[in-house]
């Protein structure tokens, strides 16, 4: 259906093109005694420049005219992509939507979980957060209390046989010994560098490690791993906190 409108409108731009064609051809023709003339008497050049002016303003009509043509027989005409039609689908069941990644365990969180009533004891009594000893405890033994790493820190919170001594822990393997120690150490070094990833990171490396500026790459792992399992327990709900002790 687009065609003949397409044609019915070029029909003038055709005509206009052949009449200047046409003119430019017949002025060429008149002025052709009048250029030998000039040539011979080597008169004003004038008129010359005249005709090539004109000849040339016709060139440049039909050329413009010839680009209209082309566009409009060969060029395709652009259209906006139509919008994807709306969804027709239903919406998932909140029962069937896929459950979103864990972030901590459930079932190193039930074990932690057991040590409950120490973990609260003691991290008020030095003045910290109970969510960030149970997330040492995490990421350090698991929940663990007969845990030994290959370096040999020992318990809960991962207490080496010297710093145990100094902290006055007798049985390190003892859960309410173990957790009261590491909160005295946690609380130690956050009263020395007075910042929480610096003293998380002494309580991994050692507090000259934090002096000398030495970051191990276990270390280095181990910072951002406790934050953001506090964060996680930050996130949780006491009760279902309380909940995976009695699944488990």
């Amino acid at each position: 259906m687009s065609c003949p409108k397409k044609s019915l409108t070029l029909l003038p731009l055709l005509f206009i093109l052949f009449a200047t064609v046409s003119e430019a051809m017949q002025a060429q023709e008149r002025d052709r005694p009048r250029q030998a003339r000039h040539r011979i008497a080597e008169r004003s050049v004038g008129g010359w420049e005249d005709v090539v002016r004109r000849s040339y303003d016709s060139r440049i009509a039909a050329s413009l005219l010839t680009n209209s043509l082309f566009r409009a027989f060969y060029l395709p005409q652009t259209h906006p992509l139509p919008a994807p039609p709306p969804s027709r689908l239903p919406p998932l069941p909140e029962s069937k939507r896929p459950a979103p990644a864990p972030q901590i365990d459930p079932e190193t969180l039930s074990r932690i979980t057991l040590f409950d009533p120490h973990i609260v004891q003691h991290s008020r009594g030095f003045g910290i957060d109970p969510n960030l000893t149970r997330a040492i405890i995490y990421v350090e033994s698991g929940g663990d209390p007969r845990a030994v790493s290959p370096k040999g820190a020992r318990g809960l919170m991962q207490l080496m046989p010297d710093t145990a001594d100094q902290l006055g822990v007798r049985n390190v393997f003892d859960p309410a010994q173990n957790i009261r120690g590491g909160a005295r150490y946690l609380r130690t070094l956050l009263d020395q560098f007075h910042n929480v990833e610096l003293a998380l990171w002494g309580y991994n490396a050692g507090p000259g490690a934090v002096e000398r500026r030495s970051l191990p790459s276990e270390t280095r792992r181990y910072i951002p791993e406790v934050l953001r399992v506090k964060a996680a327990l930050d996130r949780l709900d006491p009760d279902q906190a309380k909940a995976a002790r009695k699944d488990f």
